[in-house]
């Protein structure tokens, strides 16, 4: 119950699903647009306003961009040896990918 009340700390709205190790339709957590700009603003008018914010100067970005489609297996391969390699220094790593032979973007 202790987790209960400090989740509807951070957010009154949100919808809690218990589980047993794990197991959720997943349905019910993917795709679900949770994030709601006019629902953060009732909760917390000042949320977009820059004011105190301030970045960690030991962090960077980088951004890549590609003419043309990925081959699927090449890309998930350095993936994954990049990210075993310098996860230490990985904060998040995320785009819109186009792969050889699906015609949808994929969002990585």
């Amino acid at each position: 119950m202790r987790i209960k009340g400090k989740i509807r700390a951070i957010n009154g709205v949100v919808e809690i699903s218990e589980t047993t190790n794990s197991v959720i339709d997943l349905g019910k957590i993917l795709d679900i647009k949770g994030f709601n700009i006019d629902s953060i603003l009732k909760m917390e008018p000042d949320f977009l306003k820059d004011e105190d914010h301030q970045h960690d100067t030991t962090i960077s970005s980088v951004g890549l961009k590609f003419q043309g489609d990925l081959n699927n297996l090449l890309f998930n391969n350095f993936v994954k040896k990049y990210v075993m390699a310098n996860n230490q220094d990985l904060f998040r790593y995320k785009g819109v990918i186009s792969i050889q032979g699906i015609s949808k973007k994929i969002i990585f």
